[in-house]
């Protein structure tokens, strides 16, 4: 797993902990609505992020142009 991938379980795990414990503490049901909102919105801004720094291809591994 790189760098991103353990930030995005690391904070998903979190998130999840504390719904969690709201869970049981028996916290309001607008507390784990925006919890769990929160958790899906940060792990695919950071899934979105990744996929855009993604590697292109440099001009020297692109096949030449037929002739």
């Amino acid at each position: 797993m790189d760098r991103d991938e353990v930030i995005v379980w690391s904070v998903s795990g979190g998130l999840m902990a504390i719904w969690f414990v709201g869970f049981f503490l028996n916290a309001g049901l607008w507390i784990h609505a925006f919890l769990i909102a929160s958790c899906l919105l940060g792990v695919f801004d950071l899934l979105a992020q990744r996929q855009a720094r993604a590697p292109r291809k440099k001009r020297s591994q692109r096949k030449p142009p037929a002739r």
